[in-house]
């Protein structure tokens, strides 16, 4: 049978900063999600600045709505609107 290392800790939830971290990023991933569906077919750009982020966050946070199930649609012009969660 193979040996644990006495250093190697099972996989838990993240603790202290990092779950803070975690935490910070889901509310940034949820005010951004809000300010979609309140505002539909605006550009990355435009919720950038009305959330106060550089646009690269607000791109990075697109593709972290995305991957947490939240169905978004970008239109050739660049307009973003939500359409719904994944199950």
């Amino acid at each position: 049978s193979r040996q644990q290392h006495p250093f190697i800790l099972p996989a838990t939830q993240p603790q202290g900063r990092f779950a803070m971290a975690r935490q910070q990023n889901n509310s940034q991933l949820d005010e951004l999600l809000e300010a979609i569906q309140a505002n539909p077919e605006q550009k990355a750009g435009w919720f950038a600045r009305l959330l106060s982020r550089d646009n690269k966050s607000v791109i990075r946070n697109l593709s972290q709505l995305e991957e947490r199930g939240d169905l978004l649609q970008e239109d050739d012009a660049g307009h973003i609107s939500w359409f719904g969660h994944r199950h």
